[in-house]
């Protein structure tokens, strides 16, 4: 299901944000069994994936496979407001 996220300037959003409640060290997240399309619509980002980072404004889209370590940032001076799709894998 789509969903759009807003983070404020200089945070960190989605799973990441709640693994960086435990470990502030960690701005990564994995999950096993979902895949994820990222689509900037507002502000710029920095997004993580599996020891690389990319950056991007609006418009830009970033795809996390299932089972990769992810995570996205918010490196702009405004809100970073970016729209989520899932793909939930069901079978191996």
């Amino acid at each position: 299901m789509p969903g759009i996220t807003l983070i404020g300037p200089g945070a960190i959003g989605g799973l990441v944000a709640a693994r960086l409640c435990q470990d502030p060290d960690n701005d990564v997240s994995v999950a096993a069994r979902t895949a994820f399309q990222k689509l900037t619509l507002e502000g710029t980002a920095e997004f993580h994936l599996d020891g690389q980072t990319r950056t991007g404004g609006p418009m830009t889209s970033f795809y996390c496979p299932s089972g990769i370590a992810h995570g996205i940032r918010n490196i702009g001076d405004t809100e970073l407001k970016y729209l989520v799709i899932k793909q939930y894998i069901l079978n191996d």
